[in-house]
């Protein structure tokens, strides 16, 4: 009985058995995981998958064809290469019509499909032609219906086969398809309805009565119970009028229906065909009074008016479409564009008779008409009243008689009121939401008031209120539509305040748009300006790296409002009436701003230069040299004869002080000029040398030509520098810093053409000349330097070029 007992001791005395059982365990476990792991990733050939489904399809084993379409469908359909492509197509379609059950033939088709999808494109085309060979087996499975007319309308959509090369029995197939009425039978009407579309549009319209019949087809089938066929009837209405084919007027209503139903695409599609309507016939392309309905209203009111109450729809992609479309419309009448902005009912201009309510059907006394209280309504004129003939009584006069005849008059209906879904269009829109509707409107709506100045007036109210949405994308398109609105009304002081709160965002392209904004900006009054410069101070306040394009929007205010800002220059710049003004640091970058803004509107009206203080000039000319675009000149103070003081009245004494300095001055510019004709470098420094010091002591004792000395000075500082750079590059001098020194002469070259005023085109055309021969210059150490290819010497060539005309 205890006899395993030292067996399990002898196994506990040798523990080395353990591990090598182990190990032989883990090397077969290992090796069986292999080979699962190489037949798991086995995959058969696709000939042999499809042989065996032939097969298995007409000895009709059902379980085992089920099997092989799941692994064509996962494995093989989309990796098919191009060389399996004809004699795969060729087995699956014996497959398919040897197939004895119709989901085994339909599932088996699909796969067939998924292979001509990947085809190329003679493949397919040969395919496709290649159907008409089996067409008495093909043609003749109902189930099959859906396949054969997609195929045949992917090859004219992708114009794979000609309209002639459809056979009859296609054409055949989609009436049958088109005459099911069951809900079973929807994707066979679908898909015929979609190969009717690609054989009209691929028919190019040769045969109109053929299109025409195709149309009313389709508009049979937009009434149709299922959703699936109206959406698939809406979308060929919509392709044939994309195509160019030009739809009937009685299209209209239908495609007018389809924007009440259920389904949200094909209301969708309705907007859509509505603005083709609008923008098509609407202009009177079609044939005479087609662009008006029953009545007397035009089409394109009727369609802006439908597609405005589709801003009330449930979904949002609708409401968004809706709000994208009303900006497309080409021609509205103003009255029914004004009325997309007021909630309140308005009427037409058909019916303007306004009578008062004494004087209506409606008053109940006539003596009303004494008392001071005059109230108004839209009714019409009373016509006289008429004897008592027998008839019926209206019963909307007091002690009426009976009016002759039975004929009852339908007054309720007499006026034309503007259709109830325009009104308060956009205000709906822009108070959606939804980010996507909003963004649409505004949109639309700066489209729409581009063109229509008195509905940009109004609409400005509206735009500058969505400066305040909480999307930053809707904040940017608002003020993006506002901007070209603007040269249409003046900004008031609570459109500005709101509008100013986007210099705060935290998006850089929304604070540039509302500068851009407000370059563009007209303003009622003085405190817009004041408002619109601490703004901008105190965006360049928080974001300093604003700093230049703010200089550049506040330059653009002061230019465009002169008159505003020679009123408000003292407050801006802290001129005291009496007290003598402090100057303040040109590194204060609000005054700064200020100043640049001032500076511009002095440019427009020269009178503010008298008032300014000293020191204003002195800052002018510093300003003019270093950001030139930013202040425009003043001419007053430019004047080549005022260069000290303006205003300053020089006696007699200084004047003739003035014609000896000028004199001196002259002799000196002709020895510089004299100084380049020698031949030896050595002189033309020596000589250069020698100027240097009279152009310095003039300058220094003779403060009335002081500028024009120094422009001599600085003249010959450029001649000596191309001297050099042309001596040490042409003749083989040192290269390592001569880069540097070039581009720093080109750049004094660049101040002194800013700096001085009064310069003349001679002298201009020499700084140009020498900014040329230095580019040049630059250009050939870069080529000593590296062997640059032919194109990218072309293109500095041309870089140089253009920068010298700017």
């Amino acid at each position: 009985m205890f006899a395993p007992a030292p067996r399990k001791r002898e196994l506990l005395a040798e523990p080395s058995l353990l591990p090598v059982k182990k190990s032989r365990l883990d090397r077969e476990s290992g090796r069986l995981q292999q080979q699962q792991t190489e037949r798991k990733f086995k995959r058969r050939k696709l000939q042999e998958v499809i042989d065996e489904l032939v097969v298995r399809v007409e000895n009709n084993d059902r379980q085992l064809t089920n099997n092989l379409i799941r692994e064509l469908d996962s494995e093989h359909v989309r990796v098919v290469r191009p060389e399996d492509f004809e004699t795969s197509t060729t087995l699956m379609m014996k497959a398919c019509l040897s197939a004895k059950v119709d989901s085994v033939a339909s599932k088996v088709f699909n796969c067939l499909m998924g292979i001509f999808s990947r085809g190329s494109f003679e493949d397919r085309q040969k395919f496709i032609l290649s159907l008409e060979e089996d067409a008495d087996g093909l043609f003749s499975k109902n189930n099959l219906d859906a396949g054969v007319l997609l195929i045949y309308t992917i090859g004219l959509n992708e114009h794979l086969i000609k309209v002639e090369q459809v056979p009859e029995k296609v054409q055949l197939i989609a009436r049958r398809s088109l005459a099911y009425s069951s809900l079973s039978s929807t994707a066979n009407r679908t898909t015929a309805i979609e190969f009717l579309v690609a054989f009209c549009v691929s028919s190019k319209n040769s045969d109109l009565e053929k299109s025409k019949e195709c149309e009313k087809q389709l508009c049979r089938l937009g009434k149709d119970r299922d959703y699936r066929v109206r959406k698939a009837a809406s979308d060929a209405i919509l392709r044939l009028a994309k195509s160019g084919y030009f739809l009937e007027k009685s299209t209209y209503k239908v495609a007018k229906a389809f924007i009440k139903d259920q389904d949200s695409t094909v209301r969708i599609t309705a907007i859509r065909l509505l603005i083709y309507f609008a923008n098509r016939i609407g202009k009177g392309q079609g044939k005479p009074k087609e662009t008006e309905l029953e009545g007397t209203t035009p089409l394109t009111d009727d369609a802006f008016s439908a597609i405005c109450d589709a801003m009330n729809d449930i979904e949002i992609a609708v409401r968004v479409e809706a709000a994208k479309t009303l900006g497309e419309f080409e021609s509205v009448s103003d009255d029914l564009i004004e009325q997309t902005l007021d909630k309140k009912m308005m009427r037409t201009n058909a019916n303007a008779q306004v009578v008062k309510v004494e004087q209506s059907l409606f008053a109940l006394s006539k003596k009303a008409a004494v008392q001071n209280d005059r109230r108004w309504k839209f009714a019409k004129k009373a016509p006289p009243k008429l004897e008592a003939k027998g008839g019926w009584s209206r019963g909307k006069e007091l002690n009426a008689t009976c009016p002759e005849g039975t004929k009852e008059v339908e007054e309720d209906d007499e006026e034309s009121i503007i259709p109830h879904g325009a009104c308060g269009a956009f205000v709906t829109a822009l108070e959606d939401e939804f980010m996507g509707v909003r963004k649409a409107a505004v949109y639309s709506l700066g489209h729409l008031a581009c063109t229509r100045p008195t509905f940009a007036i109004s609409a400005l109210e509206y735009l500058a209120d969505m400066f305040n949405d909480e999307i930053a994308d809707v904040r940017l398109d608002a003020i993006n539509a506002l901007t070209p609105l603007i040269a249409h009304g003046q900004l008031n002081s609570e459109q500005l305040n709101v509008i100013l709160k986007c210099l705060d965002d935290a998006m850089p392209e929304s604070r540039q748009a509302m500068r851009e904004l407000l370059k563009r900006a007209q303003f009622v009054d003085v405190n817009c300006i004041e408002m619109c410069v601490k703004g901008l101070l105190a965006c360049m306040k928080r974001f300093p790296k604003d700093k230049e394009q703010v200089f550049s929007c506040m330059a653009d205010i002061g230019y465009n409002h002169a008159v505003q800002v020679q009123s408000i220059m003292r407050s801006l710049l802290d001129i005291h009436l009496i007290f003598h003004t402090r100057e303040p640091s040109i590194e204060d970058q609000e005054y700064v701003g200020k100043l640049i803004t001032v500076l511009n509107a002095a440019s427009q009206t020269p009178a503010m230069v008298h008032v300014m203080p000293e020191f204003v000039h002195r800052h002018y000319r510093f300003l003019r040299s270093s950001f030139p675009y930013l202040v425009r000149p003043i001419r007053v103070l430019d004047e080549q004869q005022q260069c000290g003081k303006v205003g300053q009245i020089s006696g007699k004494g200084k004047d003739k002080d003035k014609d000896k300095a000028e004199e001196i001055l002259t002799k000196t510019y002709t020895r510089l000029c004299e100084a380049a004709a020698s031949s030896q470098l050595s002189d033309r420094n020596l000589k250069r040398d020698d100027i240097f010091r009279d152009t310095s002591a003039i300058s220094l004792y003779n403060e009335n030509v002081s500028g024009a000395a120094r422009l001599i000075f600085c003249l010959g500082e450029v001649s000596a520098t191309v001297d050099s750079v042309a001596h040490t590059v042409l003749r083989g001098g040192e290269l390592i810093n001569i880069k540097q020194l070039i581009l720093q002469s080109i750049e004094d070259m660049q101040c002194i053409e800013h700096q001085f005023s009064g310069v003349s085109s001679q002298i201009h055309s020499y700084l140009v000349h020498c900014r040329v021969f230095l580019s040049f210059l630059d250009m050939l150490v870069w080529l000593v330097q590296e062997m640059a290819s032919q194109e990218q010497l072309v293109e500095a060539a041309k870089m140089i070029l253009l920068d010298c005309e700017t």
